[in-house]
């Protein structure tokens, strides 16, 4: 029996870690994987990160600074209990020179996963943060060098990773379309256009704002529901409808969307993400309006299962036309439906990491 460690940066509260390696771990252990699951940082600090539990700038920045002395506490074990193991996954994490050295000398089969673009800076980030983002920069290319195998989100970061690797692979989000499936709607009037993300991705929203007002203004019986943001955002008396985000009523309450949105702004950081809200939206049966920008162009198709949106009138006349062409709707709801079953299924990704992994065992056994 192969036996696989997981060091992810959180637990399955953290979107990233469960749909990137969490969710994988019940079909390994099927096909003869044992699995060690290890998490960097605890619930508590994702819910305090995320403003899901309010505290003062001091407080949290105090918090920040213990919480990095047990990350790297965590890292040092880690990197010691790694010869105990036959593969090693470790997500979007680049741990100190001296202990990639330390885990590479007592286990070489290492796979570095992520689905960031972890190697530029983000115009948002602040204080500690920013000291971290850039010290990651700086370290992350000697990871992925010696790293066994490379798992990216997408082409872009792909790319990126082929410059210190010639072992990459791409696993786009994957997404379980089995659990994540369209439902009809109830027989009313009303309209949801629907957002879902976290208060680390609430910013985008502000792109929304003024196609938000005329579209609110010209069809009044719209409901606009954002699940997971953040509620700092002053939108201008806009009806909104917060949602807080559960593991266990999400699927719900995208299915209540008609149409799914997907603002992206032009920070350096998001040149390489790619959507799992889009994904997401897919696989219920639902149209998209996005930004014009960055990787959405290789998810949207226009007028086969979204738009694609560059300026405030075009988000408005997009909008505009989805609102008011049901069938329209319907059609590419289905289409989109169809791309994620066909293109992003978990049941494909799955089968994509057992080989990686196997492959990197039985090579190292021989």
């Amino acid at each position: 029996m192969t036996k696989l460690l997981c060091i992810t940066l959180f637990g399955e509260i953290c979107g990233s870690s469960r749909v990137r390696v969490l969710q994988f771990i019940p079909f390994l252990e099927k096909n003869n994987i044992q699995c060690t699951s290890k998490k960097l940082f605890s619930d508590e600090y994702f819910k305090i990160i995320s403003n899901q539990k309010k505290c003062n700038y001091l407080i949290k920045n105090l918090y920040t600074i213990s919480i990095a002395i047990i990350m790297l506490l965590k890292k040092i074990k880690y990197s010691f209990i790694a010869k105990n193991y036959d593969v090693i996954i470790i997500q979007k994490d680049a741990f100190p020179l001296i202990l990639q050295k330390i885990m590479y000398k007592r286990n070489k089969n290492i796979i570095f996963e992520f689905d960031d673009t972890i190697f530029e800076p983000s115009q948002f980030a602040k204080g500690l943060n920013k000291i971290y983002d850039r010290y990651r920069i700086n370290i992350l290319p000697h990871f992925l060098e010696i790293s066994k195998h490379i798992i990216a989100e997408n082409n872009y970061l792909a790319n990126y990773a082929k410059q210190y690797n010639n072992n990459v692979s791409i696993i786009t989000a994957p997404i379980d379309t089995e659990k994540y499936f369209p439902k009809k709607k109830d027989k009313n009037n009303e309209i949801i256009i629907g957002w879902i993300g976290s208060a680390f991705t609430t910013n985008q929203l502000k792109l929304l704002i003024s196609p938000f007002k005329k579209i609110s203004e010209k069809y009044p019986d719209i409901l606009i529901k954002l699940i997971g943001a953040d509620k700092n955002i002053d939108f201008d008396d806009i009806p909104v409808k917060y949602v807080k985000w559960s593991l266990e009523t999400e699927v719900e309450e995208l299915q209540s969307f008609d149409i799914g949105l997907m603002p992206l702004d032009n920070d350096p950081f998001n040149k390489g993400r790619l959507g799992y809200k889009m994904i997401q939206y897919m696989s219920i049966g639902i149209p998209i309006v996005a930004s014009d920008m960055g990787l959405n162009k290789e998810i949207i198709t226009e007028y086969e299962n979204g738009f694609l949106a560059s300026n405030d009138q075009e988000w408005i006349n997009k909008l505009s036309l989805l609102i008011e062409n049901k069938n329209l709707r319907k059609r590419m709801g289905k289409s989109g439906r169809k791309k994620a079953v066909e293109e992003y299924s978990l049941k494909i990704a799955e089968q994509k990491i057992l080989s990686i992994i196997k492959t990197i065992a039985e090579n190292s056994a021989n």
